[in-house]
């Protein structure tokens, strides 16, 4: 009996000195992944990658013009590329817009200049001039211009890929009024430190999501006001977003959501 309840005794100091030390090590594994998040956090950080300001490689809306044999296409992240017979070739665009059209053609060495009087200007070879045509087009179609931000885009235009992709509905982006429309810088997001900076200085951003719309706002140190607007007396064609301002109204806009275009029986004269 003696030897049967020493055997059971053991058997009982050995399971709870398993069980003493899985738990130990369920608390050791518990701590490491603490540490680890305090110092590495971004290993753990599942917000997207673009979303913290690099390059924006999933934003995959391209603009294509084409005519006849030549093509010009633009990529948010990826700048440009005229396609021109079995040739395809990198383009640098510095400027498209207000009627000006700066850029070089890679592998030519071709400089290209408009000035919007309808001269070519520095436009000397076969794809410059095709390229110079092509980005005219691209640049009275309204959907798009570039500038030292990069480029933007309508965001009438744009709109149908943040619809699509759910994982874009928190991303940032630098907007502004241009014509009728907001437009967007797409080669990258902005962090909603970065969007609070921006409305301090009174410049505008925009995102899918009307919450983020608010922190933004609130990033710039500033209250939002209580309700979100939009523009009253709309115009046609003008394109409308509903939109937040500090509370003190300095002028920036925190663009969210859908398009909305006022109805052509409300058009009144500017």
């Amino acid at each position: 009996m003696t030897t049967k309840g020493n055997s059971n005794n053991k058997r009982s100091k050995n399971t709870k000195n398993q069980q003493a030390q899985s738990i130990l090590l369920v608390v050791a594994i518990v701590a490491a992944i603490y540490i680890v998040q305090a110092f590495f956090p971004s290993l753990f950080d599942d917000t997207p990658e673009d979303y913290l300001g690099t390059q924006s490689h999933q934003i995959s809306k391209v603009f294509i013009i084409a005519d006849g044999g030549a093509s010009l296409e633009f990529m948010p992240g990826k700048g440009a590329t005229l396609t021109f017979g079995s040739q395809a070739y990198d383009v640098e665009v510095s400027q498209l817009s207000s009627g000006r059209i700066s850029a070089t053609i890679k592998g030519l060495d071709s400089e290209i200049g408009f000035d919007g009087t309808g001269s070519l200007g520095k436009a000397k070879t076969r794809e410059g001039v095709a390229f110079a045509q092509l980005a005219k087009l691209a640049m009275d179609s309204g959907e798009l211009f570039v500038d030292r931000d990069g480029l933007w885009y309508s965001m009438s235009f744009f709109y149908s890929v943040l619809a699509r992709q759910e994982d874009m509905h928190n991303y940032v982006f630098k907007a502004r009024i241009s014509g009728p429309d907001v437009f967007v810088a797409v080669d990258r997001t902005i962090s909603e430190d970065e969007a609070g900076a921006l409305i301090k200085e009174l410049k505008s951003i925009y995102t899918f999501n009307e919450a983020k719309a608010r922190q933004c706002v609130q990033a710039s140190g500033n209250d939002a006001i209580s309700r979100p607007e939009i523009d009253q007396n709309k115009k046609y064609p003008n394109i409308y977003y509903y939109h937040f301002h500090t509370y003190d109204r300095n002028g920036a806009h925190a663009w969210y959501g859908s398009p909305h275009s006022a109805e052509k029986s409300n058009r009144k004269a500017s």
